[in-house]
C-alpha cells in the first residue's frame, strides 16, 4: 500500500463522509416537512427513486467495484474516482424549500439518534475491513467503497429508522406538553380561542385578525407558521399570560385527523376557513378530503 493509495483513500473517505452527512441532513428535512409522520415521508421517499433516493454516483460506486474486483483498475484510482463521483452534494441544495429546517429539539434527538445509527454502520464497516487485513495482509479496498456507498444509500432508511426508534421518547413528550396546554386553557375560562386554518392564506389571515382585535384586546397570535400541534402546545404553556384575553391559533393539516388532534388541545369559540385548495393532496388524497378535514373544525366549536 504506497503513499498515493493512502492519499486517495483519505479523500475519498472525506468526501463520502461529506456526502453522508449532507443525505442524512436532507432527509431529516423531509421528515420535518412530512410533520414527522413516517408515512408520508415514506412515500415521499419512493415516489422519488431516481431522484433522492438513487443518484448516479450510486450507479457509478457499483461500477468503480466492479472494476476494482476484477482488477481492471489499480486501487488508488478506484478510490480516486469514488472521491470525484462522491464529491457533490448539490442535488442536496438546489431545492429552496417554504420552510427551512428548524433544529427542534425534537428534530437535534432525531438527527444524534440518524447519526450514531450511520456511524455504528460505519464502525461495522472499519471493523471488517482491520478483520480481512489482519486476515489477508492487505486492505480490501472494494470493501472499504461497498460499506461508504452502502452507508451514503441507506441514509433515508437511517433516518426513518432513528424516527421509529425515538417514537416512545417522542410520544411521551408529546404527551406531557399536551396535558399542561390543556390544563393551562382550562384554567382560564374566560379566554377567548380563535382558530384559522385553510389551505392556503392562514398566517396572513391570523395576523390580519391579532392586528384588528389588538386595537381593543390583549392578543396573542402563534408566530410564523407555528400550526403543529407541538407548536401550539409550546406557544399555550410558554407564551400565555394572564393578562391575555384573545388567543389565536393557525391550524395546520396534513393528514386526516389532524384537526382533531389540535381541537383536543385547544376547542375554538371562534373557527376561520380561509380557503380550500390542493395543499397536500398526496397524504390527504382529494380536494374533497381535504374540505372534510378543514371543515370538522365547525364540530368543535
Amino acid at each position: 500500500m504506497n503513499a498515493l493509495t493512502i492519499f486517495a483513500a483519505t479523500v475519498a473517505t472525506l468526501f463520502a463522509l461529506w456526502r453522508i452527512g449532507r443525505r442524512l441532513q436532507f432527509f431529516l428535512h423531509i421528515h420535518q416537512l412530512e410533520g414527522y409522520k413516517n408515512r408520508g415521508y415514506m412515500s415521499w421517499v419512493v415516489a422519488r427513486p431516481l431522484d433522492v433516493l438513487w443518484r448516479r454516483s450510486h450507479f457509478a460506486g457499483i461500477l468503480i467495484v466492479a472494476l476494482l474486483l476484477y482488477q481492471v483498475i489499480p486501487a488508488w484510482v478506484a478510490l480516486a474516482l469514488w472521491a470525484a463521483a462522491f464529491a457533490s452534494s448539490k442535488r442536496y441544495r438546489r431545492d429552496r424549500p417554504k420552510k427551512p429546517l428548524v433544529m427542534t429539539p425534537r428534530m437535534t434527538r432525531q438527527a444524534v439518534t440518524a447519526v450514531l445509527l450511520a456511524l455504528a454502520l460505519l464502525a461495522g464497516v472499519a471493523t471488517t475491513t482491520v478483520f480481512l487485513w489482519l486476515a489477508f495482509g492487505d486492505i480490501e479496498w472494494w470493501w472499504v467503497l461497498i460499506g461508504l456507498g452502502t452507508a451514503d444509500l441507506a441514509a433515508p432508511l437511517l433516518v426513518l429508522l432513528a424516527a421509529l426508534l425515538m417514537a416512545p421518547v417522542e410520544a411521551w413528550i408529546r404527551r406531557g406538553f399536551k396535558v399542561s396546554a390543556r390544563q393551562k386553557l382550562a384554567a382560564r375560562p374566560d379566554l377567548t380561542v380563535v382558530a384559522v386554518t385553510g389551505s392556503y392564506g392562514k398566517t396572513s389571515v391570523k395576523f390580519a385578525i391579532a392586528e384588528v382585535l389588538g386595537q381593543r384586546y390583549q392578543v396573542l397570535a402563534t408566530p410564523g407558521s407555528f400550526n403543529t400541534p407541538m407548536g401550539i402546545c409550546k406557544v399555550i404553556n410558554n407564551d400565555l399570560q394572564d393578562h391575555h384575553q384573545v388567543l389565536i391559533l393557525e391550524m395546520g393539516i396534513r393528514n386526516p385527523g389532524d384537526i382533531a388532534e389540535l381541537c383536543e388541545i385547544a376547542r375554538p369559540h371562534i373557527a376561520v376557513i380561509t380557503g380550500i385548495g390542493i395543499a397536500h393532496l398526496e397524504s390527504m388524497g382529494s380536494q374533497d378530503a381535504i374540505a372534510q378535514e378543514k371543515g370538522s373544525l365547525l364540530k368543535y366549536l
